[in-house]
């Protein structure tokens, strides 16, 4: 069985600007959004066992997973039968920061990176000068379902 959590996240981002990540299941795109408030802000942290890294599911309306398009786009995908497989990212702690990396994908950039200056998602080659690569899980509740 895996451990699901109800968490925010908050990108920890040097620059101001809107810090939670936030997703649109209709339209398939995430972005930064000014509060938990804000639409797409919850997500369920879910670990499996066996598996590598955690997957990140928008609860909303219509569900979603945070996926990996290509080298710069991070998007989402439904959980219907037929879709490609849902992204796993491996997470490294430092001091209560968390990094994102995509872990079953090849390229340059593989660092999820939130960009608060443009309230903008994408991609970082690393974590060191790119502040939107740190982290921070508000964790929410325990096994929200």
């Amino acid at each position: 069985m895996a451990d699901r959590f109800l968490v925010a996240l908050r990108c920890m981002g040097e620059i101001d600007g809107p810090r939670f990540l936030g997703g649109n299941p209709y339209e398939g795109t995430v972005r930064l959004a000014s509060n938990l408030e804000s639409y797409g802000t919850n997500w369920i942290l879910n670990f499996q066992p066996g598996l590598e890294g955690v997957s990140f599911k928008c609860v909303e309306d219509e569900d979603g997973y945070l996926e990996r398009i290509d080298d710069a786009t991070v998007g989402l995908i439904s959980d219907s039968p037929g879709t490609r497989w849902v992204t796993r990212w491996r997470y490294g702690d430092n001091n209560q920061v968390v990094t994102f990396q995509c872990v079953a994908s090849t390229g340059r950039n593989l660092f999820l990176d939130g960009r608060t200056g443009s309230e903008t998602v994408g991609f970082a080659p690393g974590t060191d000068g790119f502040s939107g690569t740190q982290w921070e899980v508000i964790k929410l509740a325990n096994d929200p379902f």
